[in-house]
């Protein structure tokens, strides 16, 4: 594709216009190249390199995310401008493994939201939206510095990969310890606790930073504080019995280069002894009567499977999150506590 003609000045809302223009016409953010984005790393204080084309997205894609939310929870909102927020998040936060062809995205917004037009006529609606999310871009750029954190959902997407691992690994943790006395062999076991304990040292680095991100965002959608809670309480679960545990976990971390023998170099710290065996004893604690395998309700399951529901509802959520799909599952649930009007303007 030949490199697009700008017009905009630099570092003005303009400019990001025309990014966001760029990328929707290249099929999504994750389709736009550094010439198509190039407003947003300027703005960002970047010289082009990949890893400037991955901030670019990222923040472009955050301000997507949250305008569009903040869009379908207005009570005032028109059908109109409901499906063209729809079709921009979904044109701009189409997976690279899951295209999506504007056409399309269009007739599914204008069938979801009935708005008997063409979908060249949506297309045409569609610019509010994307001057929208350009000036929401331009309030998060101006008070981040290159060098800062991820914005908050890059900062989950970072998480939710380690989460996954180790809520598959407790699981297996969990299953060995329950039969390790009928178990001709330790092996097993140790290997399940090694990598357990090393992917939750791994994990815990996370949280505190993603929480505060999202707690800075300004009027922030319902979702966002849900994943906040989230954050907070996967942070904090494996240590109530004693809070100190977790510093000496993360000592053990900074000490130790891998999972291989990491539960046994955990032992042998200082107060690490007592931090190993709690941590232990929480994954001994399933009974019989823990409902993980056969039921829904957190509260029927044991502490350490609570902690693996926690994680792999986390895990879902934030894979849904710039779908926009969370969101609207959270409003459907969350429906009795909003006004009549909202609930009809949720997506």
């Amino acid at each position: 594709m030949p490199p697009p003609r700008r017009t905009a000045p630099p570092g003005t809302a303009e400019a990001i216009l025309e990014d966001l223009i760029f990328a929707r016409d290249a099929g999504g953010m994750v389709r736009a190249d550094e010439q198509r984005l190039a407003g947003t790393i300027q703005l960002l204080g970047l010289s082009p390199s990949n890893e400037a084309l991955h901030e670019a997205r990222e923040l472009l894609s955050a301000a997507t995310e949250r305008t569009c939310a903040h869009i379908a929870e207005a009570p005032d909102a028109s059908a109109e401008l409901l499906a063209a927020c729809h079709s921009v998040r979904t044109i701009l936060l189409q997976r690279v493994d899951e295209p999506v062809l504007a056409s399309t995205a269009r007739r599914e917004a204008i069938a979801k939201y009935r708005c008997f037009m063409q979908p060249d006529s949506l297309r045409k609606r569609e610019l509010p939206v994307l001057k929208a999310i350009a000036e929401k871009v331009m309030e998060i750029g101006r008070n981040r510095k290159p060098e800062d954190l991820p914005e908050a959902e890059g900062l989950l997407e970072r998480m939710a990969p380690t989460a996954a691992l180790l809520a598959e690994s407790m699981t297996t943790a969990i299953e060995h310890l329950a039969i390790r006395t009928q178990l001709d062999d330790d092996a097993p076991v140790v290997r399940a606790l090694d990598y357990t304990y090393w992917l939750l040292s791994e994990l815990l680095i996370w949280p505190q930073a993603a929480s505060e991100a999202i707690r800075a965002i300004p009027n922030r959608p319902i979702e966002y504080s849900i994943l906040e809670q989230e954050c907070l309480a996967i942070l904090v679960m494996p240590f109530e019995a004693d809070p100190a545990n977790l510093s000496v976990l993360f000592a053990a971390r900074d000490q130790h280069p891998g999972y291989e023998g990491f539960s046994q170099h955990l032992a042998e710290m200082e107060n690490g002894a007592v931090a190993a065996r709690r941590l232990e004893a929480w994954l001994c604690g399933c009974t019989e009567g823990c409902a993980f395998h056969r039921s829904l309700t957190v509260a029927a399951m044991c502490l350490a499977h609570q902690y693996v529901a926690l994680l792999e509802d986390f895990v879902d959520a934030v894979h849904h999150l710039r779908s926009g799909e969370y969101g609207a599952e959270v409003r459907r649930l969350l429906a009795p506590l909003f006004p009549a009007s909202q609930q009809q303007r949720s997506v």
